[in-house]
């Protein structure tokens, strides 16, 4: 039944993927209007370390690489889901990631800043996205639709999960892949937040009642 049901989708989305693709092609980072700067304030520092506690802003897919970004740090894996490095990053702002060939582009909204990785501690390429009309199309759309799933080679990649912790790679022959998974982490981290709420709450009420 399991099987059915994700061949159902897969076919919805297989009709569907005409519209998609001509959307990415006319609304890529490859057609921003863009300048090339010196340096930038974004703070990028290339790391080993996977980071697994955190919910997914966004992601991308590359010839090569899968780019999953998160709320302080972007993780890059191989097509097979194997973890190859991160980059750790603090960005105040909506972002979304895009590849081009093996090229990754980092865009953030509130700076109008654009980034250029070409690979593990290779030379950044920092850009400025020029205020135009068509740079605002381009971006609101990427913007909008940044989770959205990707379909590449025949395999669907999608995020999954209540709060978007999971990413999963869903193969031609319907089995799947997880990429990405942090659900565990993510509740852990909210129940504990819970319970710290709760604590506090109730020692400003104990401390309300004993004043009365």
């Amino acid at each position: 039944m399991k099987h059915i049901i994700t061949a159902i989708i897969y076919i919805i989305i297989i009709c569907n993927m005409p519209e998609i693709y001509a959307n990415e092609i006319n609304k890529s980072v490859t057609n921003l209007s863009m300048s090339n700067i010196e340096n930038s304030d974004a703070d990028i520092e290339f790391i080993t370390d996977e980071c697994k506690d955190e919910t997914i802003e966004c992601f991308a897919v590359g010839e090569n690489n899968i780019a999953i970004g998160l709320t302080n740090q972007i993780n890059i894996y191989d097509l097979d889901g194997n973890f190859i490095y991160g980059i750790k990053c603090y960005i105040s702002s909506a972002y979304f990631l895009e590849y081009s060939k093996n090229d990754l582009f980092i865009y953030m909204h509130r700076s109008s800043k654009c980034i250029k990785i070409t690979g593990y501690k290779e030379p950044l390429s920092y850009y400025s996205v020029d205020d135009t009309n068509s740079n605002y199309d381009i971006i609101s759309y990427k913007l909008k639709n940044r989770n959205q799933y990707i379909i590449k080679d025949d395999n669907i990649y999608k995020i999954r999960g209540i709060t978007d912790t999971k990413l999963v790679k869903i193969n031609k022959d319907q089995t799947e892949t997880i990429i990405y998974n942090s659900s565990t982490n993510v509740f852990m981290k909210f129940i504990v937040v819970f319970i710290g709420v709760i604590m506090f709450a109730f020692i400003i009420l104990y401390n309300i009642i004993i004043k009365i």
